[in-house]
């Protein structure tokens, strides 16, 4: 079972790692997609330190509900969204269980337009509740945003070519350390989608991400790279569009299929 004090702990003992680079231009992609999708009623499953409530244009929602388990995160989200009575925050793990997704619909008329999950299905001993879960909060016209680490980044590859890894899907040290339990490609996580009753519209990868987290950050401290590279990195995905080091999902409930 997963130990989410744990995560807090070792998220926030991170603080100066490669990581809070990743989370930026994670934030990037998804409000880059976010612009094209329906965002009325949006339900945020997982925040980190920075709800993307945040970082979005103000007047592009009427409602927004954040569910984040952990101490810390929620916290943050309630002192960001202070004042602001569109936003609600449950604290509470996401799963399929009744109660949960009674507490999300406590806070609306209706189902949500758009769900966003951000690198936590790969955190999850069982994904499909979750999934199973953001579907009784569908209508047909429901999209939702995911995304975790992509088991054909760059630096998975590179790993496996220089015999540090057996396998592009291998778990690594800072894995187990996160407690994660899978790595996804493309095919696992549109089959786990599929298999779960969404249809998955568009996937696509982002970041290139060359090295490990501690290699990048080495580069970074030894003035090797800069943030202008970063940012190439970033622009590079669409030059190698496979091997970004995040990968996303746009999906829909099966039964909208064919529907508007």
């Amino acid at each position: 079972m997963r130990d989410i004090d744990q995560y807090e702990r070792d998220y926030l003992q991170d603080d100066h790692d490669f990581e809070r680079y990743q989370v930026r231009y994670r934030r990037k992609k998804v409000l880059e997609l976010y612009e094209n999708l329906p965002s009325e009623h949006v339900l945020e499953i997982g925040c980190g330190m920075e709800p993307l409530f945040h970082f979005v244009p103000q007047d592009s929602f009427s409602r927004w509900v954040v569910v984040e388990p952990a101490d810390a995160f929620y916290n943050a989200a309630c002192q960001a969204a202070a004042g602001d009575e569109r936003i609600a925050c449950v604290h509470q793990f996401f799963s399929e269980d009744d109660k949960v997704v009674t507490a999300c619909f406590g806070y609306l008329e209706g189902t949500f337009d758009l769900v966003v999950c951000t690198s936590l299905l790969h955190e999850l001993e069982n994904p499909a509740s979750l999934l199973r879960g953001i579907q009784k909060l569908c209508s047909p016209a429901t999209r939702v945003l995911l995304n975790v680490p992509n088991a054909d980044s760059l630096h998975r590859l590179l790993g496996m070519r220089s015999g540090y890894i057996a396998d592009p899907h291998a778990m690594t040290e800072r894995n187990q350390t996160y407690q994660q339990h899978q790595v996804f490609d493309r095919a696992s996580l549109t089959t786990l989608l599929e298999q779960t009753g969404f249809v998955v519209e568009e996937t696509g990868t982002f970041f290139i991400k060359p090295f490990t987290h501690r290699q990048m950050e080495l580069c970074l401290e030894h003035h090797i790279i800069d943030e202008q590279v970063l940012d190439g990195f970033y622009r590079l995905s669409g030059d190698l569009p496979d091997m970004g080091s995040e990968l996303y999902a746009i999906c829909r409930p099966a039964h909208a299929a064919g529907q508007s």
